[in-house]
């Protein structure tokens, strides 16, 4: 039996328009002419997925690894590329990395310009991903096991320093990942997806797995005590149980009695988990007003603001094309605010006073590229939203993946999430696969046929 299938008839590829039927022409040729690489390239995609919230080391060389795999393979499969080559989220990566590549040139720390852009290699999931979106039980699954992994590394770090009498007030677990922030946004992922396939799963056994899943993300997001991320689980949570009720008629009352029940399992974990959190969330407004009122900014909230504030002042220096990628530190010296924020520091110039990032990505966005680069960064969440828009009304899987979406967006008001490539991911492994909204109305996600809305 030969490796390909040359006996498969080639899709047509172009011109465009293209109907319905060519386009899951295009999607299925990969597969039916390379059956084995694509079993491969679904286990292999499935690998980096688990391996993204563990470490930088593992995810990074996972996804080069799988990227040389789909340069072998793009011989194969490069026809099925078509419909999202086309599609205006592929459009809006594409030109989101130019305009963050151009705008180094103006850039005063041009060796910065270069290390924040190297977190867009992320940029390559959906296309990495997209032609093994048939498989995406496997894909997710990958993902989910892995943030269970690094959930039950955090678990046993509580215990450890529990037991060495070292655990106190404050301390933000974070696995074996170093940012809290980068796991929590997995875990809010993780748990928005798992109510989503909560829904749809028909055995009581797949729910209950899911819920304890879910319980373990839920505990793992309170240990790492982000408080970014946590308003963005609100936002992605209510975002979830309105597009389940419009897209899949799944009734707000039924959602609620499972929360009721869910809640059974998951108070208890809250009060474990959670007294950091609500502590760090109490003290906020007290902490914004001081650094309002000119007091402090030697809290974590004041000193936030100062970034921002800093960052607001570079925007109106330059508000076209902003000040260059990775000049964030540059801006911060030179800043009108320097001289009031020594005094406030005892007359020596802390070093948190000049970040390498503002902490937000809209500010740093308005800052370095100013609006020609937030305008593009505008096209990418709007090009990206409308995608899991489709995908949402395609399965409940995309409800949980829209919901994904709109915590990291959320989320991104507080940390630079695009300058990592683990938090930058969080926000392409939901575009990846959310791809499925990118197929014919029909085809459902892809392969299994299942997920259909509910009637």
């Amino acid at each position: 039996m030969p490796l390909f299938d040359s006996s498969i008839p080639r899709p047509r590829n172009w011109p465009p328009p293209f109907s319905e039927e060519e386009i899951r022409r295009q999607v299925e040729w990969g597969r039916l002419r390379d059956p084995l690489g694509h079993g491969v390239h679904a286990w292999m995609a499935a690998i980096a997925l688990f391996c993204m919230p563990l470490a930088t080391a593992p995810a990074s060389i996972s996804l080069i690894v799988l990227l040389v795999y789909f340069i072998l393979r793009l011989p194969t499969l490069w026809r099925t590329l078509t419909p999202l080559v086309m599609s205006s989220l592929a459009w809006a990566l594409a030109c989101w990395f130019v305009i963050s590549l151009l705008m180094i040139i103006p850039s005063p720390d041009r060796s910065m310009g270069f290390d924040h852009i190297g977190a867009m290699r992320m940029l390559l999931l959906p296309l990495l991903l997209w032609p093994v979106l048939d498989r995406w039980r496997l894909l997710v699954g990958g993902l989910i096991l892995g943030v269970a992994v690094q959930n039950s590394i955090q678990i046993m770090q509580m215990i450890m320093l529990a037991s060495m009498g070292e655990l106190e007030a404050g301390m933000r677990i974070s696995g074996a990942m170093k940012h809290p922030g980068h796991l929590g946004g997995y875990c809010v992922l993780v748990i928005l997806v798992e109510i989503a396939l909560m829904t749809q799963a028909r055995k009581l056994t797949t729910r209950f797995v899911l819920g304890i899943l879910a319980t373990l993300a839920l505990l793992g997001l309170l240990m790492t005590a982000s408080r970014g991320v946590a308003l963005g689980f609100v936002g992605g949570v209510l975002v979830v149980s309105c597009s389940l009720w419009i897209c899949h008629w799944i009734r707000p009352r039924t959602i609620l009695l499972g929360g009721f029940g869910a809640a059974l399992v998951i108070l208890p974990a809250m009060y474990i988990g959670s007294a950091t959190l609500w502590t760090r969330m109490s003290t906020a407004w007290m902490e914004t007003v001081e650094y309002v009122d000119r007091d402090s900014i030697s809290t974590t909230v004041g000193i936030r603001l100062y970034w921002w504030e800093s960052g607001w002042i570079a925007f109106k220096e330059a508000p076209v094309t902003g000040h260059g990628n990775g000049s964030t530190a540059a801006m911060a010296m030179q800043s009108p605010l320097k001289d009031w924020a020594e005094s406030i520091m005892h007359g020596s110039l802390h070093e948190r006073l000049v970040p390498t990032h503002p902490h937000s990505v809209y500010i740093q966005t308005l800052a370095e590229q100013g609006i020609i680069g937030t305008l593009v960064l505008a096209w990418v969440l709007v090009a990206g939203v409308w995608t899991l828009l489709k995908s949402a009304r395609i399965s409940p899987l995309g409800c949980g993946l829209l919901g994904g979406m709109v915590s990291w967006m959320i989320a991104s008001v507080f940390e630079g999430q695009h300058l990592s490539g683990q938090s930058l991911s969080a926000l392409m492994i939901p575009l990846a696969i959310g791809g499925i909204g990118l197929l014919p109305k029909a085809s459902g996600p892809p392969g299994n046929g299942c997920c259909q809305a509910r009637s």
